[in-house]
């Protein structure tokens, strides 16, 4: 008779996020999943993403700054969902420490992602294409057709360039408590936030 821990054990892989980590318990949980610590830190990819104009841009170039890397589409339905919350978020605290990067990947040109935030009234976003999912691709994310639930992510970069957590799904992303956790990597330079030290695996 197989074990009832085997099998909790192997559902709990075939969810795991994008680098592998560390689930935050008691922490943020966003719609679907919860935040994922990546225990140790580990060097972000650094592969081209795109401007609105074609100019190549790099997650280097904003080295310094905690960055939230969020992979979208127009057509994705928890996208619809989040944006205004990653919107709001940008508003909050986006500034010389911390930025919103979101990343489209879209495949049919620039002008179907710049009349969706402009038809939804989010100012705040940045403008950023990943139409052949290649830096999607360097963070781990499912070679499958359509973002879904499981394909498309956030990742949180800290200061130093270095993949500290990721959260799948949609997430309320300007709750006191995605604000808290961010916070924590704003002012103690990428280390988790005191207030939840000593995370641990579960739900």
């Amino acid at each position: 008779m197989r074990s009832p821990y085997l099998a909790i054990g192997l559902a709990a892989l075939l969810f795991w996020p994008f680098s592998g980590g560390v689930q935050a318990e008691p922490g943020f949980r966003g719609m679907t999943h919860n935040y994922v610590y990546v225990e140790p830190p580990q060097a972000a990819p650094d592969g081209p993403f795109l401007d609105i104009l074609g100019v190549q841009h790099r997650l280097s170039q904003h080295r310094g700054k905690v960055l939230l890397v969020n992979f979208w589409a127009t057509w994705c339905p928890a996208c619809i969902i989040e944006m205004p919350h990653l919107n709001r978020l940008q508003e909050i605290l986006g500034g010389d420490r911390f930025q919103v990067m979101t990343i489209s990947q879209d495949t049919g040109g620039t002008q179907v992602v710049e009349n969706f935030l402009k038809k939804r009234n989010l100012k705040s976003l940045p403008l950023y294409f990943d139409p052949k999912s290649e830096l999607g691709k360097a963070f781990g994310q499912p070679r499958r057709k359509g973002l879904g639930v499981k394909g498309r992510a956030s990742l949180l970069i800290d200061a130093k360039g270095r993949e500290v957590g990721s959260l799948i799904g949609a997430a309320y992303w300007d709750s006191p408590e995605a604000l808290t956790l961010i916070k924590g990597y704003m002012t103690e330079a990428g280390k988790p936030f005191p207030s939840n030290p000593t995370p641990q695996a579960g739900n």
